[in-house]
């Protein structure tokens, strides 16, 4: 299991330094953890762990522990209580094996957004009415990452994105119609092994999103933390 969540932290790792990226910051890769010195855009970590027992003050040191300051523990295997954490939320990681026997494309109503003015579109709608905007910028779309939305009617009514590194195709930013979450995790999957064939599905859930991706086929292959400053 720590094999995935090693794979897991690096490609959620990368996917990060990527939306700094867009924001013009940048993160630094180290053998314990990628950190950012300032302040990361919102939902966002200021450091991911990629090893399960870094040591702890020198983690610190690399990043603004001030207000809103959130370390993602990639292995559930940190105590920051006593640095002035508390923990954020706990989450699953969740694996798809590949399927090289059959060929993927994807779904006829899904289609890769590659343009600013879809990107916008897309944005809104995973931002929902009262969703912060401007995390996601379209200058992701020249970073290699993949965009992918169901379009209904000229609207996006889901998403999620896919980044292809350290072996895997990473989801994230996934989101859909109330009643159709399963449905669009098995979309994404497909999309995603139709751009990225050979390669092992990897993510991380909780809550009811985490049972929809379980009844896509996602497993569970071990826990992580997010942890916030107090103050």
């Amino acid at each position: 299991m720590d094999r995935w969540r090693v794979i897991g932290a690096e490609n959620n790792a990368r996917w990060c330094d990527l939306v700094l990226r867009s924001h013009g910051g940048q993160g630094v890769f180290s053998s314990d953890a990628w950190t950012s010195s300032t302040r990361t855009p919102p939902l966002f970590p200021d450091a991911v762990t990629l090893i399960p027992s870094p040591r702890v003050p020198d983690l610190l040191s690399r990043i603004d522990t001030l207000s809103g300051c959130t370390i993602k523990d990639s292995f559930a295997s940190l105590d920051l209580t006593t640095h002035g954490f508390n923990v954020l939320s706990d989450a699953q990681w969740i694996t798809s094996p590949p399927d090289p026997n059959r060929e993927w494309s994807v779904p006829p109503d899904w289609a890769q957004i590659t343009d600013p003015d879809g990107f916008g579109l897309w944005e809104e709608a995973w931002c929902h009415p009262d969703g912060p905007r401007d995390i996601l910028l379209p200058e992701l779309l020249s970073l290699g990452v993949v965009v992918l939305g169901r379009i209904e009617n000229d609207r996006v009514i889901a998403g999620g994105i896919v980044s292809g590194n350290a072996g895997v195709a990473g989801l994230s930013n996934v989101f859909s119609g109330v009643g159709h979450e399963s449905e669009t995790w098995l979309a994404l999957a497909q999309s995603a092994r139709a751009f990225f064939p050979g390669l092992p599905l990897i993510s991380y859930e909780r809550g009811e999103e985490l049972t929809h991706a379980q009844s896509s086929g996602f497993q569970t292959v071990g826990a992580l933390q997010v942890w916030t400053t107090n103050t």
